[in-house]
């Protein structure tokens, strides 16, 4: 057994991407790696793993490649989860502002190459406060979560929405052709947003305030066109 109750054939039927680079160590010097791969092990959990070859001779003078694996899983953990901290909003699971800075100007520069338009909406709940202070804070994070699902659900593949901060939320829209393409997708978002709502044991309905910027009409860099939508 190599590692984790798995043979290496085992482990390079699970990862063919390091099929190659071992196969091509056997006809050159015998080492192998660092390659890092995910493998399930016999239970079926999955661990992450570096491998590393190197040559070795035998008794009777014969070449053959130690294998080294090392389990890299909680090292691995430990950094996805600083990326979450550091990335997504813990109360909705959306992005957070950091995240979303990143994600606007991504789709800045892809729309510089492609020649396409990029939409922007930010948004905030109207008397959101109210809620806060006759409901109480529970209800409030309630709403937010509830309004996160919803902007979710009427994303499509190429949108990309985050939580600011607070009740302010942003939808970023790719791969516009020109601004009229814009009035479906904020059309569905303000429907969702006002779309009855069970909260503290009532029906209720809220309603959104919603300003829109479009690169490169309305600014060239993503701190611009924030303004640009905030002043909408």
């Amino acid at each position: 057994e190599a590692f984790a109750g798995l043979t290496f054939q085992d482990v390079l039927a699970q990862d063919q991407n390091a099929v190659a680079p071992f196969l091509q160590a056997l006809t050159d010097d015998w080492r192998y790696g660092p390659h890092e791969m995910e493998l399930a092990d016999t239970s079926g959990q999955r661990i992450s793993v570096i491998v590393t070859g190197s040559p070795l001779v035998d008794l009777v003078g014969q070449v053959q490649m130690l294998l080294v694996f090392q389990d890299i899983t909680v090292r691995r953990n430990q950094e996805k989860m600083l990326w979450r901290l550091a990335n997504i909003d813990p109360l909705t699971g959306l992005p957070n502002r950091l995240n979303f800075n990143k994600t606007l100007s991504d789709a800045i520069e892809r729309a510089k190459r492609s020649g396409k338009k990029v939409g922007l909406a930010i948004f905030d709940i109207d008397h959101f406060k109210l809620v806060n202070d006759t409901l109480g804070h529970d209800a409030g994070d309630g709403l937010l979560k509830a309004i996160a699902e919803r902007i979710s659900d009427v994303l499509t593949r190429t949108d990309s929405a985050a939580r600011l901060g607070g009740d302010e939320f942003a939808v970023i829209f790719e791969g516009i052709g020109d601004a009229e393409e814009l009035v479906g997708p904020l059309e569905g978002l303000a429907r969702a947003i006002r779309l009855p709502l069970e909260l503290s044991g009532d029906i209720r309905h809220f309603s959104s305030s919603i300003g829109t910027s479009i690169y490169p009409n309305d600014a060239l860099d993503p701190e611009d066109l924030m303004k640009a939508a905030d002043l909408a």
